[in-house]
């Protein structure tokens, strides 16, 4: 009979994948959260921009 610690070992090395695949996971949605927060930042200046332009327009 697998003691504890035996146990432990086996079911890290069987978890073992799937947390660097998780990780891996993790790592590309952070990378596209970071791009849409860039674009959409991008798209708040300019629009920020035209709405200015639109005020010197008004007066």
């Amino acid at each position: 009979m697998a003691t504890l610690d035996e146990l432990k070992v086996m079911i890290d090395a069987e978890i073992a994948p799937f947390r660097k695949k998780m990780k891996e996971v993790e790592n590309q949605v952070k990378g596209t959260s970071d791009r849409v927060k860039n674009a959409t930042a991008k798209v708040r200046e300019q629009s920020n921009s035209i709405g200015s332009e639109f005020g010197k327009l008004a007066k």
